[in-house]
């Protein structure tokens, strides 16, 4: 064999080595990735039925442990108010149900829904665990009644409503006996209103304010003020004097009237109207005292007098033996006592003059300011 031939086997023989060598690897490394595949989807399948186990392990502890564990259930929920509302009205508007899971109620939605009844200005919510619910509620105190008419009957009239001083209109089923002292306002169209609005008319507004700026004034206290004139306020006091007020400046005009009042305290003389909208003139309607009545005493009624004839005849007649015998030797006389003269009231017509009603007379008082 030669060379060359020799050389062609050994080229091709180490050819094949280098191919089986290579085959060898490839089936090597195909185990090797199949093996890893293999472990790999099993610790995934184990990984997941770990978790899934845990879930439903966990879900049924949950429930068993906390939504249906009877220790969390609510039980006499503490509800305090310093108003009207009963404790049945603020749990059904805060959707609150004795027995219910004390974790699955929301707190928020919990306030904002007792917040939403118009008689209530603020309400807070807290829980402790594991079963007590505490609600306490701020309501709106009214300080004045406002109707379309003075004569509404504030109670049941469904024009009239209570407001309070920010102009939150309220409707109360129970009705205090402190509210029927409120002051009245009138003369506004409340056929709109509703329970729970907010009033926003400049001339209500300026009425409440008037009435919180002077609700510790002992002197002069407001019964009803009339909004019927578009420019001003007329109030009527306690004294049924009437007090007319501009919009504007409510402080500096009650300064005014307790000017005037001041003023007319030393004389003793009260006002029945006064106009507190000029600055410096202030026009003032006065009452006269009433003069004192002079009652005279009652005539003395004369005693009955016989008549003329009468008189003559008792004395023409000629006196009997008897009543001469009688004369002479007088026996003791008894007295018997005679029965009371009837009373002869005097029929002449008399005519009494009424006394002269007090007439007002106007007086204007200079303020500086």
């Amino acid at each position: 064999m030669s060379h060359s031939e020799n050389h062609r086997l050994s080229t091709r023989s180490s050819y094949q080595g280098r191919l089986l060598e290579v085959n060898i690897r490839e089936d090597k490394e195909r185990r090797r990735r199949l093996i890893s595949a293999t472990k790999f989807i099993g610790k995934t399948i184990l990984l997941l039925a770990t978790l899934t186990g845990l879930g439903y392990a966990a879900k049924e502890g949950w429930t068993r442990f906390v939504w249906k564990n009877p220790d969390l259930l609510i039980s006499a929920p503490i509800v305090q108010t310093d108003g009207t509302l009963t404790r049945d009205q603020i749990l059904l508007a805060g959707n609150v149900v004795e027995g219910k899971n004390i974790l699955t109620i929301n707190l928020n939605d919990l306030r904002r829904g007792i917040e939403k009844l118009p008689q209530v200005e603020k309400a807070e919510v807290s829980r402790n665990l594991p079963n007590h619910l505490s609600i306490q509620v701020v309501e709106r105190r009214p300080i004045a009644w406002v109707t379309s008419k003075k004569s509404d009957d504030l109670a049941t009239s469904p024009r009239s409503f209570l407001i309070d001083a920010r102009g939150m209109t309220l409707r109360s089923q129970v009705i205090l006996p402190e509210y029927y002292h409120l002051p009245v306002i009138s003369g506004v169209i409340t056929d709109n209103f509703t329970s729970g609005q907010r009033i926003t008319e400049f001339n209500i507004l300026a009425a409440l304010e008037l009435i919180q700026i002077n609700s510790e004034n002992s002197r002069f206290q407001i019964r009803h003020i009339d909004l019927g004139k578009s420019y001003c306020l007329i109030v009527t006091d306690q004294r049924h004097a009437q007090i007319t007020f501009g919009f504007q400046r409510l402080d500096a005009q009650l300064d005014r009237l307790n000017q005037v009042i001041d003023s007319l305290e030393p004389s003793h003389q009260e006002f029945k109207a006064v106009n507190l909208i000029p600055e410096h003139n202030v026009p003032v309607i006065l009452n006269k005292p009433e003069a004192p009545s002079v009652t005279q005493p009652e005539s003395e009624v004369p005693p009955p007098k016989l008549s003329e004839e009468k008189a003559n005849n008792s004395k023409s007649r000629p006196a009997s033996p008897e009543k001469k015998a009688s004369t002479k030797n007088p026996p003791t006389p008894t007295r018997t006592p005679s029965p009371p003269l009837p009373s002869i009231k005097d029929t002449t017509p008399k005519t009494k003059t009424p006394p002269t009603p007090a007439q007002p007379w106007k007086k204007h008082f200079e303020f500086n300011g």
